[in-house]
């Protein structure tokens, strides 16, 4: 199918995880991709995927200097921008009181100030599409608030709440604002600098407050990105705030 073809659309933290599945995705679907991440060979890697229908572009999100030439780079090369996905995200693991202040301040600048650099410089380009649309991802932990998981939750729980002030500015721009709030999924890269001890100590946390049957079983990023893709793929004359997904 190629619901999307002819939409140009950007990506962050596309080169792992969800974020590559959404641009394979995108792909699938006819859109054409600029995929932000930075710099590595796993986004190196992604430049043969989407071949001469966009490209890759190195950018760190924290830096609204890095932001704002990454943006630019993706409407040149594009010819304009359609889509704005939001999924580039870090997920630090401790009590408040053991917080380490440089991890703290890149958590924050990756989950909030990153979607904030890229909105600011994706929305005059998603105003003259004339059929824009922002998609944020954002976690179950909004409702949950898990013990060891604080400055994450309250990150995306800002997220959504940006979202909303966002919605209401671009309302009659023909912008459409959604968040993707998703559960567990069977591959992430959010807990690989996780410390063994501290995980245990979280884990046995969910357990003991049973937010782990809440949860249900892990899902694949494949099905979070046809989520996805489908929210794109709505009749432009709706909209569609919120999609909670998570596994069975």
């Amino acid at each position: 199918m190629t619901r999307l073809a002819g939409r140009r659309a950007i990506v962050t933290g596309a080169s792992k995880g969800l974020g590559r599945r959404v641009v394979e995705a995108l792909l699938a679907e006819g859109a054409s991709v600029a995929a932000l991440a930075r710099p590595g060979a796993e986004l190196e890697s992604l430049a043969g995927v989407i071949g001469d229908r966009g490209g890759v572009i190195a950018c760190d999100i924290r830096s609204a200097p890095s932001v704002a030439t990454a943006v630019a780079a993706a409407a040149k090369r594009l010819g304009g921008i359609d889509i704005l996905i939001n999924n580039a995200a870090m997920c630090g693991l401790g009590r408040i009181e053991e917080a380490v202040d440089h991890l703290v301040v890149a958590e924050v600048e990756t989950n909030l100030l990153g979607v904030i650099w890229c909105a600011r410089e994706a929305i005059p380009h998603l105003r003259a599409s004339g059929r824009g649309h922002i998609v944020s991802v954002t976690s179950e932990a909004v409702n949950q608030s898990p013990a060891f998981l604080g400055v994450y939750s309250a990150t995306k729980a800002a997220v959504e709440a940006l979202s909303g002030s966002v919605r209401r500015e671009v309302r009659g721009d023909g912008i459409r604002v959604s968040i993707l709030r998703v559960g567990r999924m069977t591959e992430s890269s959010l807990q690989q600098a996780w410390d063994p001890e501290v995980r245990e100590r979280f884990l046995e946390s969910v357990r003991a407050s049973g937010i782990g049957e809440d949860n249900g079983q892990a899902m694949a990023p494949e099905t979070a990105a046809r989520a996805l893709i489908d929210l794109l793929c709505l009749p432009e004359d709706s909209r569609v705030d919120l999609v909670v997904l998570r596994g069975r």
